[in-house]
Parts: C-alpha cells; sequence; structure tokens
C-alpha cells in the first residue's frame, strides 16, 4: 500500500497516509477477527438448533405414536343414557325447524343472487342434464346392442357407455355439491346453514358412486352387457345398492349435519343414533350381498367345494356382516370418533375393491376384443388362403401348404394373461387397503398390553413364562 503513494508527494503527507493506513488495517483486522468469533458462534448456534431441532422430531413421533396407539380407545363422549334421548328430542327439533331452513333458503337464495352468471350457467346444466337423462339410458341400450356381434362389437362402446352413465348419476351429486359450495362461502355466518352446507357436500361424493354402480348394475347394463358378469349376481347388487343408497344418503347427511354444530349434544344423540343406524344398514347389506347360500359368493363356492373360501365360509362371513354391529356398539358406550373412523375405513375399503375388481373386468374386456380381432383377422387370412388353394387347385398347378392359425398357444397365451392380471389386481388391492388402514395400525398395539392369560413352555432346558395377549388372539383369528 505505501509503494501506492504518490512519491512525489511531502512526506509529512506521506507519514499521515501511512498513520491512517495503519489504523485502517488494524481495525481491518479487528472486524476479520469479531466476524470469525461470530461465524464460530453462528456454528454452534446451529448444532445446537439442529440437535434441538431432532430432539423434538423425536419427542413429536413419540407423541403422534402415542397418540395413534391409543386416541381410537379413548371415548370421546358420554355413553348412551336416558339424558342421550332428552337430547335425541332437542336435536330433532333443531333440525327440523321451520325457522331454520327459511333462514337457510333465504341466505341461499341472497348468495346465489349475488353470482347470477355462474347461477344461470348451472340451472342450465342441471335442467339440461335432468331432460337429455331418457335420450342418455336409451343411449346406454343402444350401445349395447352393438356387442351381440363380434364383428361390430369395440371397446370404445364400453367407454361411451361409462361416460353416459356417469351423466346420468350426475345430476342430483352436482345440485348438492353446488348449493352445499354456495351455502359454505356465504358472508351471513348462520349455525345452521353452514351445517347445512357441509352435509350437503358430504353427501356429494358418496352419492355419485352409489348411483354410478346402480346405473351399471341394471338388467342387461354395462356390467351384464359389457363387463359378462352373472346376471343373478348383478340383481343382488342392483336390489341391495338401491335401498342401501336411499336410507344411508340422508343419514349420512343428518350426521354430518349434527357433527359440524356447535352444540355438541345434537351429535352425542342425533348424530350417534344415525351412525348406528349407518352401521345396522352396512351390516345388512353386507348379510344379503354376502350370503355364502343365497349371496354373490353362491356360484364361486360351488365351483370350489375344497376351497379355502369354502371351507372358512362360517368364520369370514360373520366377521364381515357383524363388523358395522360391533362398531354401531362402541359408538352407543362412547367410543363415537373411533366408531367413526373406522366406518369411514369399511367405506374406503368398500370402494377399493370394487373399484379394483370394475378395472380388472375393463382391463380384460379390452384384451379379449383385441384377441378376438386378431382372431378374426387369422381367420380372413385363412379362409383367403384355402380360396387361393382352391382356385391354384382348378387350374391343375400344385396345391401349396396351407398353415393352420396357431389356436392353442393363442388360447394359452389369454388365459396366461387373465392370470398375471388376476394377481397384479390382488397384489394392487392388498396395497391399497394396506395405506388405507395403515393409520390405524398402530392402535392395535395396545391389544399387546391385554393379557388373557400366561402359559409355561420350555426354552433352553429353562422353564418360561410367556403371556398370552389379545392382540395374539387377534392374529390367530385372522
Amino acid at each position: 500500500l505505501e509503494q501506492k503513494v504518490d512519491s512525489k508527494l511531502p512526506e509529512q503527507e506521506k507519514a499521515q497516509i501511512k498513520s491512517e493506513l495503519t489504523t485502517l488495517l488494524k481495525d481491518q483486522k479487528e472486524l476479520l477477527k469479531r466476524g470469525s468469533e461470530s461465524y464460530t458462534n453462528l456454528i454452534r448456534a446451529l448444532n445446537t438448533l439442529d440437535f434441538t431441532h431432532k430432539r423434538l422430531v423425536e419427542t413429536s413421533n413419540q407423541y403422534r405414536n402415542f397418540i395413534d396407539e391409543h386416541l381410537l380407545w379413548i371415548p370421546s363422549t358420554e355413553p348412551a343414557s336416558s339424558a342421550t334421548l332428552r337430547d335425541l328430542v332437542v336435536a330433532l327439533s333443531w333440525i327440523t325447524s321451520g325457522e331454520n331452513w327459511r333462514k337457510t333458503g333465504k341466505m341461499l337464495i341472497q348468495e346465489l343472487s349475488t353470482s347470477p352468471w355462474l347461477t344461470g350457467f348451472f340451472v342450465i346444466l342441471f335442467a339440461g342434464l335432468l331432460a337429455i337423462a331418457p335420450a342418455l339410458r336409451a343411449s346406454v341400450d343402444r350401445v349395447s346392442d352393438r356387442l351381440h356381434s363380434p364383428y361390430s362389437d369395440r371397446f370404445l362402446y364400453t367407454l361411451q357407455a361409462l361416460a353416459l352413465s356417469l351423466l346420468v348419476a350426475a345430476p342430483l351429486p352436482v345440485l348438492f355439491a353446488f348449493t352445499g359450495e354456495r351455502l359454505g362461502i356465504a358472508e351471513d355466518q348462520f349455525e345452521f346453514a353452514k351445517s347445512v352446507s357441509s352435509g350437503l357436500s358430504r353427501i356429494a361424493v358418496p352419492l355419485f358412486l352409489l348411483h354410478i354402480f346402480l346405473q351399471l348394475c341394471k338388467a342387461d347394463g354395462i356390467a351384464v352387457s359389457h363387463l359378462h358378469w352373472n346376471a343373478r349376481r348383478v340383481a343382488i347388487l342392483h336390489k341391495n345398492i338401491f335401498w342401501f343408497m336411499f336410507l344411508v344418503i340422508p343419514l349420512l347427511f343428518v350426521a354430518t349435519v349434527t357433527k359440524t354444530s356447535t352444540d355438541s349434544i345434537y351429535y352425542s344423540s342425533l348424530g350417534r343414533l344415525s351412525l348406528v343406524a349407518i352401521g345396522i344398514a352396512q351390516s345388512v347389506f353386507a348379510y344379503f350381498v354376502l350370503n355364502p347360500k343365497r349371496g354373490i359368493p353362491k356360484d364361486l363356492l360351488k365351483r370350489h367345494p375344497d376351497g379355502w373360501l369354502m371351507m372358512l365360509r362360517h368364520i369370514w362371513y360373520p366377521l364381515i356382516f357383524m363388523w358395522p354391529l360391533a362398531i354401531s356398539a362402541i359408538s352407543l358406550i362412547g367410543y363415537q370418533y373411533t366408531a367413526v373412523r373406522f366406518m369411514n375405513l369399511f367405506m374406503q375399503t368398500f370402494w377399493l375393491v370394487l373399484g379394483a375388481v370394475i378395472l380388472h373386468d375393463l382391463i380384460v374386456r379390452w384384451l379379449t376384443i383385441s384377441n378376438r380381432k386378431l382372431a378374426l383377422q387369422m381367420a380372413r387370412e385363412q379362409r383367403e388362403a384355402e380360396k387361393s388353394a382352391e382356385q391354384t387347385k382348378t387350374s391343375g398347378d400344385a396345391m401349396p401348404e396351407v398353415t393352420e392359425p396357431p389356436k392353442a398357444e393363442f388360447s394359452e397365451l389369454s388365459e396366461q394373461t387373465r392370470d398375471l392380471l388376476r394377481i397384479l389386481f390382488w397384489i394392487a388391492a392388498g396395497v391399497g387397503i394396506f395405506i388405507i388402514w395403515s393409520d390405524v395400525i398402530p392402535a392395535f398395539n395396545v391389544l399387546e398390553d391385554i393379557t388373557l392369560w400366561q402359559t409355561h413352555f420350555l426354552a433352553g432346558g429353562e422353564q418360561t413364562l410367556h403371556a398370552v395377549t389379545l392382540a395374539d388372539l387377534v392374529k390367530a383369528v385372522l
């Protein structure tokens, strides 16, 4: 730095500049030292923060695991009693109050008037779907008529029929979803209207899914005509889904309305009664649909009399249709949160299995049609070869060798594909069921703490006492 100073400057100025540079360099050195110390302190603070964060994560995971294991087994309300009946009267008067519904209707009209263009579009859409519903049903029937001939059958017809069925099932769910959404964003914070909004939004999707499946299971509908389901099984499904939908959807609406209200007595009385009724409906549905003698499994059990389904029918059948009743019972004794959680998991599992079956059969149909096209093409080529051979024979030339189409190999490939698809979908369904129930699996660890009895056994020449827990009993049953 001294060398950069102009040599022509007087010595006094050079000395002054040198003194100032020395002072600046000392200040810089001090600042660098302080910066280094600050960085060191910061690194130490970050290490401490990282350690604290890890401890916090570990503690939160411990609390989360503790909650997951015990939350389902903590009563969320008082057991049903005579007070519940008194609260039920109050809840019924609240939900059937004409004043509450009048205010809700007025609030809905005010909200709709604030968005006239959106309201007008929805009215046109809803009215249009209702108006064309008969034509859509007729179109589904006409599409099914094209499937009788293998030459005119197309997988596109199945997709077309599915799309038409979705439109047939859409009007009411769309109405409920739109109305619930409009009530939910209204400026007026009327409690009853907000509860109705939650109830309408809650039932829109289940109603849509049930209505779609009801359309699929009509006589000569998609399930029979396209997917080739057994007509007797489809009739059983259609009959039971019909009453199940009209019973459970209103009950689900009532349960949701009472749950979202600020007064807990509505949910603990009327809401609990609705949940119990839903559980009973689920049990009756499973009883009729899965009955080994008269339900859907009847034909399968007859074809495989020595299969595990037939041998264990006295175990899996009672377990399935008694499960919703057990859930209803625990709701009555105060475990209402647990009952709702298990009911939701039960229905999610039902829709997963049903969706997997439908998707599997759609893929099987697509492969079947593709294989059929290949077979028809091979048959045409064979006929053309035979005609060519006949023409050659009549002209006096030697007949060329005609190669037969590999029918056996073609059929074997198709059967292998079916088996592979069936295995893949069973694996996918199992993974899906595990994902659905994974959140409540830790709750069953509590069963390890419930000892039923103790037994002695020899291990390494020494007698050891082993406790048999409730978890062991559940594993043995499963």
